[in-house]
C-alpha cells in the first residue's frame, strides 16, 4: 500500500507542478514517459509536445513522441524521427523506426536505406537486421532476406519472428526442408505468433509429402481463424 502511495504521489507531482512553479523540459518529458509507459498515448504525446515547447532540441522527445505516434499508425511519427536525427545523427532507433514507418508505407527500398543507418550506428541491433530482412524478401532478394535474418537470430536466438520469416523465404525458394524446420522452430517459441504460421508449415509439408502432419497444420491454421486454410483441406486432406 505504501509503494502504490508513493507512486501516486511521484506521478502527481510530475503531472501536477506546485503553482507559480514552472516545469522544465525534462520534468514534462518524464510526465510524458509515464505515460507512454502507460500506454496512454494521447497524453504521452501531449506532454512530449509541451516538453518539446520549453526546449526545441530535445531528441528524446521526438523520438518518444514519434513511437507514441508510431503505435497508433499515425504517420506524422515519420517526421518525428527524421527530427530526432536531424538533432542527433547516431540516433540508431531513430533511424530504426523510421524505416519501419517506410516498411508500413512499402517503400522498401527507402526503408533498407534507414535500417542500413541504424546497423551502422548498432551493429548488434537485432531488430534492424529482422526488419531489413523483412524489406528485403518483400522486394525478393531471398539471399539478403536470410543473410540479414541468420544474423537477427544470431544475435537473438529465440527470436520467433525471425525464425518464421526466414521459413518465408525459404518455402518461396522451395527449400522446403529448412522452411519445415524453421516454421517448427517458430511454433516451438510461439505457436500463436501468426495465424498463417501453421498454413504455412502446412503447406511446406504437402511440397515434402508429409500429408497426414500436412492436414494436421491445415486443420490448425483452420481453427486459429486463417480461412484460406479450408481450401486446401478439401483438396489434399479428404
Amino acid at each position: 500500500m505504501k509503494k502504490y502511495l508513493f507512486l501516486l504521489c511521484l506521478m502527481a507531482a510530475l503531472l501536477y507542478p506546485p503553482a507559480g512553479k514552472a516545469q522544465t523540459a525534462m520534468e514534462i518529458f518524464n510526465a510524458g514517459m509515464v505515460k507512454y509507459n502507460a500506454r496512454e498515448y494521447p497524453a504521452a504525446i501531449d506532454a512530449f509536445t509541451r516538453a518539446l515547447a520549453a526546449k526545441a532540441n530535445f531528441p528524446e522527445a521526438y523520438y518518444y513522441r514519434g513511437l507514441s505516434r508510431f503505435v497508433q499508425k499515425d504517420t506524422a511519427a515519420y517526421l518525428d524521427f527524421s527530427q530526432a536525427i536531424a538533432l542527433k545523427p547516431g540516433y540508431a532507433k531513430a533511424y530504426m523506426y523510421r524505416g519501419l514507418v517506410r516498411f508500413r508505407g512499402k517503400a522498401y527500398t527507402e526503408a533498407i536505406a534507414d535500417f542500413d543507418k541504424a546497423i551502422e550506428q548498432k551493429p548488434d541491433l537485432e531488430d534492424a537486421y529482422f526488419y531489413r530482412g523483412g524489406c528485403q524478401m518483400e522486394l525478393k532478394n531471398y539471399e539478403a532476406a536470410e543473410k540479414d535474418l541468420g544474423k537477427a537470430l544470431e544475435l537473438r536466438p529465440a527470436f520467433a519472428g525471425a525464425f518464421y520469416t526466414r521459413g518465408l523465404t525459404e518455402y518461396m525458394q522451395g527449400k522446403f526442408e529448412p522452411a519445415e524446420r524453421d516454421f517448427s522452430r517458430t511454433i516451438a517459441l510461439d505457436s500463436l505468433y501468426s495465424v498463417k504460421l501453421f498454413f504455412f508449415r502446412g503447406m511446406t509439408r504437402i511440397s515434402l509429402h508429409q500429408r497426414e502432419a500436412a492436414c494436421q497444420d491445415l486443420k490448425k491454421a483452420l481453427e486459429a481463424g486463417y480461412a484460406d486454410a479450408r481450401e486446401m483441406i478439401l483438396q489434399y486432406c479428404r
